[in-house]
């Protein structure tokens, strides 16, 4: 794996809507096989945000070929997403 693909979805915890996967973009190589990447609220298209929403995630690792080497599982109802956001 020579890079890190972190893709994302919204889903109303009213349980009415959930947004197809979007690909946030490539995250920034550490070293050692780490990655990371800062995600700010503004960062997500205003279509669609809502105003209290799981933020659910996958990471996909590709070669230097852009070929899939592998994803984690779907990060799921874990991370809460609200407009209001202090």
């Amino acid at each position: 794996t020579t890079a890190v693909d972190f893709y994302f979805r919204m889903e109303d915890r009213k349980g009415t809507t959930i947004t197809e996967w979007k690909n946030l973009g490539r995250m920034e190589p550490m070293g050692n096989g780490n990655y990371s990447l800062t995600l700010l609220g503004e960062t997500i298209h205003p279509d669609l945000r809502m105003a209290l929403a799981w933020f659910d995630f996958q990471l996909v690792g590709t070669n230097k070929l852009g070929q899939v080497m592998g994803r984690t599982e779907k990060i799921v109802q874990l991370v809460t997403y609200t407009i209001d956001c202090p």
